[in-house]
Parts: structure tokens; sequence; C-alpha cells
């Protein structure tokens, strides 16, 4: 991997982990990918890697194609199973081969980029750059949607307190009866409901 110093920092810093069971290629790797001012983690095959990163989501993975117990197409698709609630990792097929049906292969199993070594420390910013794009878009997604499901499940509670008393209302009174209803059905159970009158009510109002 050639190494440019003239290379200006990629501006926001991303948690990549570096795939490669060539010791010199994974360390040239991890000197760019620390130039840039990015963290750095490396992993020497695929099964190491999908450890590191159940424990410790990465938002970028760079991994070789070719190696030993887990090759990189197994790891994308691994990689792509932990893809939940927000949360994407951004992954970088770095290959050998340069015809086009690895390159379909490496999209068809999830991969982002795909690109042939050696590359110099330019494009390798450049590669990121657009990473740190998509990563940002995914965590803004995230957040809306975490916020999205408070905010219903806020409004599914409030739907069903009454707002002066702060007990249940006639709502939630329902559900539950067609819930007590349901299980008594189910097991052979017997429920009672019991309707109370408050006198003078009206000096709780």
């Amino acid at each position: 991997m050639r190494v440019s110093l003239e290379t200006q920092k990629v501006p926001e810093r991303l948690s990549i982990l570096v795939v490669d069971d060539d010791d010199d290629m994974r360390a040239g790797i991890r000197d760019g990918v620390l130039a840039l001012g990015h963290e750095c983690t490396v992993a020497g095959d695929g099964a190491e890697a999908l450890l590191l990163n159940e424990g410790r989501r990465h938002d970028v993975i760079l991994s070789d194609w070719r190696m030993p117990r887990m090759d990189g197409i197994e790891l994308c698709r691994r990689t792509r199973g932990l893809d939940v609630d927000g949360r994407y990792t951004y992954f970088i097929l770095l290959s050998a081969f340069g015809d086009k049906r690895h390159y379909i292969e490496g999209m068809e199993a999830g991969a982002d980029d795909y690109y042939t070594k050696p590359f110099d420390l330019n494009e390798l910013r450049a590669r990121l750059m657009s990473a740190a794009r998509v990563v940002s878009l995914y965590r803004k997604l995230g957040d809306q949607n975490r916020a999205l499901r408070r905010e219903s499940q806020n409004s599914f509670r409030e739907a069903r307190i009454d707002p002066l008393t702060g007990i249940a209302n006639r709502l939630r009174m329902s559900e539950d009866l067609d819930v007590f209803r349901s299980r008594a059905e189910r097991y052979g159970h017997r429920f009672a409901a019991a309707l109370c009158d408050i006198d003078w009510f009206k000096n709780y109002n």
C-alpha cells in the first residue's frame, strides 16, 4: 500500500475493523487508517473479526476476501445480520480479484464497496469519506426511529389514562376485559367484574 503523507485527515472519526490474514498488508492498512485519524482494530481472519464486531460494533469493516476459517464474503453476510435498530456497518471488500464476477459476488453478499489491492492513502481517504456519509445517515435514521417509538409508546399510554384522575380509563378497561375473557376461555378459568359507585364523586373531582 502506497502512503502519501500529504493526505489530510478525514473530518469524522470512525471506528474501523481491518481484517486480513497477511501480516504486512494488515499492518499497512492499519497504519493508513490511523494516519487518517480513525480508531482501528485488527483481526487475522473473518471468525476473529466477527467476534470482535459482535462485542463492539464498528462503523466500517475493511476485509480481505480470501482468509482461513471464514472468508470476507461470509463475514459480510453475517455482519449484515447484526444490522438492527439503526446500526449499520459499512463493509469494504479488499481483493486481488479485479474481474466483474467477483465484484458482483461481493455486492450480492452485502458489501458497500469493493476494490482491488494495492491502493494508496488518498484512495483510502476517499473511500472512508463515502463510508462516513452513509454511517452518519444511518445514525440519524436510527435516532429518529427511536424517538418515534418513544412518542408512539407515550401516546399509547396516555390514550389509556384518564388525565383528571391519573387512573386507567374505559379504553384500558375494555382491553383488559378482553384479555381476561380470552384467558378464561383458554384455560377454563372464571373471572368477575365489579362495578362500584362512589358517593359524592364530585368532591373527588
